[in-house]
């Protein structure tokens, strides 16, 4: 018998039972399979991995319980604005009562102010930093960033003269914004400062002179034509239209305006006249050029696009695009630089772009003309950024085409050209236009472990910005008031809707992530989790065999002895 291999292979034997009733008493003291990497490599990679999407998915969960709380606020803060939108059309159906006073009228004025106010602080409600309506960042980002207006470097600065249209020259030195070529903003226009030499006689035919050229005027019609067939592709049709000096209308109203009518059927418009009120028109002028601009593009859009149905739904009359072309074409950062100041806060910059409203109000107001603008501004960004480098213009000439090959409205408009054009931008029509720029993108908090996005509905908010138009000061304007109003009561109940099914898609995903946590957490237990019976017999089966290999070890020595003793004996 080799004694001598008989011990050294029970000494190894001993140690593999040795460590085979360590590993036991190690998963039996911690309740996991501490040796789990060893013995089951792929159940060890695949615990792994359920242990990591359940600590995410748990981060998720408690965002989304954020998210809860931040609808609750927006669904809170708009209870608020109904309550006040309940008083406002009471004080306009009492000041629509043509008996009245105009300093009864007055004190209800007063305190519809006073609501619209309410309405406006409601609107700028945060949760946290955040926004609760508009979350996004839209145009007020576009219009502070860099890569953007940058206003602080461009428009706010008081010797720019530039306007970041695209059309003509730089007269005034300054550095461009976005295009390589920009017509100068204000008093440096290149034509405003050809003086008139048709100024004397009669003011009206001085006027009509500097317009058509005649008797050595300037010829602001013909120059404003070719800059609106420079910069959008629209020209002069056989569609002949009448320009009228009005020397009867007093002083104060509109400057110049464009009269047309359209077939409600087909939507294609007839212009009538180009009218210019001689009392509120005084060549040499130094924005005359920029006012001619203006109406040109009015009158060759309605000779070109389907101006009846600028967005191609046959409802929206999308003022915003009209007026924003228009003063697109010799830019209106002075405009806004006269609204905002050379260093306007983000706030500020919001709320004049919320005076764009829907986008088809009546325009009547300087701010909505300047939110106009920049509306138009971003959608020339966001034009080129599409890889359309005409921007604009790649706009107009494509309603030009549609329009002259008859497609019909709803083929030609602004909604058909997004979804043409602009689907990678993240909207599909006019109005999601509107609420990209004002900054109503939506909230797309991570839903789960795997980083997609819950798709909420973007929440707007519902104010009455624009008093100039909407007040209680007159009869006729308590009845537009009251009408607006009831739009926007609609509004609430709308936004109110989007509040909660944004609430039940959260509670859902949030129910989700907790059903998916506890099956996943069954699942790693059932992996990772030691058998308490099974290592209790496996310690056991250790504890015998270290016994019985210990008895035969010394057993073996005890031979040994025996033999050595006989051996010498």
């Amino acid at each position: 018998m080799n004694l001598v291999g008989f011990s050294q292979g029970n000494s190894h034997l001993l140690g593999q039972i040795y460590n085979s009733k360590q590993n036991a008493v190690s998963n039996m003291a911690s309740g996991r399979r501490e040796d789990l990497a060893r013995s089951d490599s792929g159940a060890f990679s695949f615990s792994s991995r359920i242990s990591s999407q359940n600590k995410m998915d748990e981060v998720s969960r408690m965002n989304l319980q954020n998210m809860v709380s931040y609808t609750q606020s927006q669904s809170q803060t708009l209870m608020s604005a109904s309550k006040v939108l309940q008083r406002m059309p009471e004080l306009a159906s009492l000041a629509s009562n043509g008996l009245m006073s105009d300093t009864d009228r007055e004190n209800y004025n007063k305190e519809f102010i006073s609501l619209t106010e309410q309405l406006s602080d409601l609107s700028k409600s945060k949760f946290g930093s955040k926004n609760l309506f508009g979350a996004g960042g839209g145009g007020v980002d576009f219009v502070k960033n860099a890569d953007g207006l940058d206003y602080a470097n461009r428009i706010g600065l008081t010797n720019d003269p530039d306007t970041g249209s695209i059309l003509g020259s730089d007269a005034g030195g300054g550095a461009d914004l976005n295009d390589a070529d920009v017509i100068p903003d204000g008093d440096n226009s290149h034509r405003s400062n050809i003086s008139s030499s048709s100024y004397s006689g009669s003011k009206a035919t001085s006027i009509f002179n500097d317009l058509t050229g005649a008797a050595s005027g300037i010829g602001w019609l013909k120059a404003s034509e070719d800059a609106v067939s420079l910069a959008y592709g629209w020209s002069p049709t056989s569609d002949a239209f009448t320009i009228t000096v009005d020397s009867a209308e007093p002083e104060g109203g509109r400057v110049a305006y464009v009269s047309y009518s359209y077939n409600t059927a087909t939507f294609q418009a007839d212009v009538q006249q180009l009218v210019l009120e001689e009392k509120d028109f005084d060549p040499p002028y130094v924005s005359g050029d920029r006012i001619i601009a203006h109406e040109m593009v009015h009158a060759l859009q309605a000779q070109n696009t389907y101006i009846g149905d600028p967005t191609g739904d046959g409802i929206s009359s999308a003022n915003w695009l009209k007026e924003g072309l228009a003063e697109f074409i010799h830019g209106g950062d002075s405009r806004v630089r006269g609204h905002l100041g050379p260093d306007p806060t983000d706030d500020e910059i919001q709320e004049l772009i919320d005076t764009i409203g829907t986008g088809n109000e009546d325009w009547s107001s300087s701010d909505q003309y300047a939110a106009a603008y920049l509306a138009t501004r971003f959608l020339h960004s966001e034009i080129k950024d599409a890889g359309y480098s005409d921007g604009i213009k790649h706009m107009t000439t494509w309603m030009k085409t549609q329009f002259d090959a008859d497609k019909g409205s709803a083929a030609s408009g602004f909604n058909a050209y997004i979804n043409a054009f602009l689907s990678s931008r993240g909207y599909s029509n006019n109005d999601e236009f509107i609420t990209a720029f004002k900054g109503g993108a939506a909230l797309q908090p991570v839903s789960d472990a795997t980083g997609q996005s819950l798709a909420l509905e973007n929440v707007s908010k519902v104010t009455l910005s624009i008093t100039d138009t909407y007040n209680l000061g007159t009869v006729e304007k308590a009845q537009e008031a009251l009408t607006q109003i009831t739009t926007l009561m609609q509004n609430v109940a709308t936004e109110m809707a989007k509040t909660g099914a944004n609430m039940s898609k959260i509670e859902a995903q949030v129910e989700k992530l907790q059903m998916m946590t506890l099956n996943q957490d069954a699942a790693y237990s059932r992996i990772v989790d030691a058998d308490l019976a099974g290592e209790s017999m496996a310690m056991l089966k250790a504890d015998l065999k270290l016994n019985f290999h210990i008895s035969a070890i010394t057993q073996a020595k005890g031979i040994s002895q025996n033999v050595l003793g006989i051996l010498f004996n």
